[in-house]
């Protein structure tokens, strides 16, 4: 028969993991590394217009906020952007 006191003892994580989350497999790991090269290179791209001192203006947390101000205002637009029906004459 089990207690109050055993289920709490289960529900919590064991020591020295923190957070909800085991830790990652290596497989993961390697996936999240991939997510971030390619996140990395999509920072790039949006940023290529500018030159090397004005990207160096630019502090890691604030560029960081502006490639994700300037992802939603892209994601906004193309989403209320007309869609091509394909029965218009061209």
């Amino acid at each position: 028969m089990s207690t109050r006191a055993d289920t709490e003892t289960a529900d919590r994580p064991a020591p020295g993991i923190t957070g909800p989350h085991p830790p990652a497999c290596g497989a993961c790991r390697r996936h999240l590394r991939q997510l971030d090269k390619l996140i990395a290179t999509i920072q790039d791209d949006l940023l290529a217009p500018l030159t090397q001192p004005e990207r160096d203006q630019l502090v890691q947390p604030e560029r960081d906020q502006l490639v994700q101000l300037l992802a939603r205002l892209l994601d906004h637009h193309a989403r209320a952007a007309p869609q091509p029906t394909g029965d218009q004459p061209a």
